[in-house]
């Protein structure tokens, strides 16, 4: 196989397209890739025309835009594809046969339930070298990002603490760059995406990430992908914990009593490193490459269409928990409890 084309919608300015340049960026240390788009013709991208895909046995297309990807399946066929899967909220996907690089854990786990005979692997984001802490003076004692938050923030804690101190509230995109130093400048950050099924969730999270290794104290929910990295009272803290009182004054105290850079800061930017995926992508691209050849050419029964017996098996196995732990709430077995 000579090329991976990475395809993407346009260029439009979101956390997942530049995880998804960032991934495209390193694969190709790795193995020939380019980005294209397929809906918005940018400058210095070639563009693709869905309705006139090249058949090219060479190719590897990896598609990553959720709300797109069925469709891109279906417009690409029998073409060898990998889906590199940023989030797990798009509705019932259909990925059988496609190798899932899932950007953490907790995205793997879906995916291992939803689509459980498809090839998984981790391939978690990588921080950008100029994510650190660069010694700036914090004049911002708490940072907060409104865009994508939850109403708590919005209309009961961020106005409480802006009676105690000085929050800097950033509500439009801004360049990583700026961020990078926002969070140099800033003593506690603030997080809290929105939770399925009214929001999107996180299936990484990058942000409260960035932030922690720029030296800040972080307050963060732990939906989706946060779990990965965020240890509570030991890397940030949980946020809407008990009563807003209870968050306030918790991050009050953080803010008063600021230490600099968390202990285990170091230990995440290796774990997020570009030598780290470097070593994980190169241990397992010779076994993604041969599933896409292996499947390609042999007409193998889909383990699918062996497990019917075996999901009966799980599915009355469920029945049977749920109807017992019935009968016993109903007996008053638990009454001393």
């Amino acid at each position: 196989m000579k090329e991976l084309r990475l395809l993407l919608p346009g260029m439009r300015q979101s956390g997942g397209l530049f995880v998804a340049l960032r991934f495209a960026e390193l694969m190709d240390k790795i193995f020939p890739s380019r980005v294209f788009t397929y809906v918005d013709k940018v400058e210095g991208f070639p563009f693709v025309d869905l309705r006139a895909i090249p058949h090219d046995e060479e190719i590897i297309w990896v598609i990553t835009w959720g709300p797109h990807v069925n469709r891109l399946i279906q417009r690409l066929g029998k073409r060898k594809i990998i889906y590199y899967a940023q989030s797990t909220c798009w509705g019932s996907l259909r990925l059988s046969g496609i190798p899932i690089l899932c950007i953490s854990r907790f995205v793997m786990s879906h995916f291992a339930e939803y689509s459980p005979y498809s090839p998984l692997y981790l391939a978690e984001p990588v921080l950008d070298q100029n994510c650190r802490n660069i010694g700036l003076d914090r004049d911002i004692d708490v940072l907060y990002l409104s865009r994508k938050s939850t109403q708590y923030l919005d209309r009961f804690l961020v106005p409480r603490l802006q009676k105690e101190c000085h929050v800097h509230i950033q509500k439009n995109f801004i360049p990583p760059s700026e961020l990078y130093r926002l969070y140099n400048r800033s003593k506690v950050y603030l997080y809290s995406s929105q939770q399925p099924p009214f929001g999107l969730g996180d299936g990484f999270g990058l942000q409260p990430l960035e932030a922690i290794v720029c030296g800040c104290s972080v307050f963060s929910n732990l939906h989706g992908g946060l779990s990965d990295y965020l240890d509570p009272g030991i890397c940030g803290h949980k946020l809407a914990t008990h009563s807003l009182e209870y968050d306030v004054n918790r991050i009050l105290k953080a803010v008063k009593e600021y230490r600099g850079l968390n202990p285990r800061s170091e230990l995440l930017r290796e774990k997020y490193s570009t030598e780290s995926f470097n070593e994980k992508i190169r241990a397992i691209w010779p076994e993604i490459l041969e599933f896409l050849e292996t499947t390609n050419r042999t007409g193998q029964a889909p383990i699918s269409n062996l497990s019917v017996q075996g999901i009966s098996v799980i599915n009355r196995a469920k029945k049977w928990a749920t109807r017992a732990s019935s009968k016993v709430l109903s007996s008053g077995k638990l009454d001393r409890f």
